[in-house]
């Protein structure tokens, strides 16, 4: 998901999100990973952050047939 955010890998990204037609994500080389915002049945929250804007970016993760794949945001 990180190297997704940092660099716009489009082909990382349709298999990360297992979508034929990925959604967007804001990009940023300047990203990084913060924590693990919370953990349910469902998905799993990962918090980002910009480090030169100073935006803070939510990442939803879906587990999906056992394996950790479709993201949202």
């Amino acid at each position: 998901m990180e190297r997704v955010l940092c660099t716009d890998d489009r082909e990382l990204l349709v298999e990360l999100q297992g979508l034929r037609r990925p959604a967007a994500l804001e990009t940023s080389p300047n990203l990084i990973f913060v924590m693990l915002w919370e953990h349910n049945d469902r998905y799993i929250s990962y918090l980002y952050f910009d480090m030169q804007t100073y935006e803070r970016y939510m990442h939803y993760v879906e587990q999906v047939g056992g394996a950790v794949g479709r993201c949202a945001t």
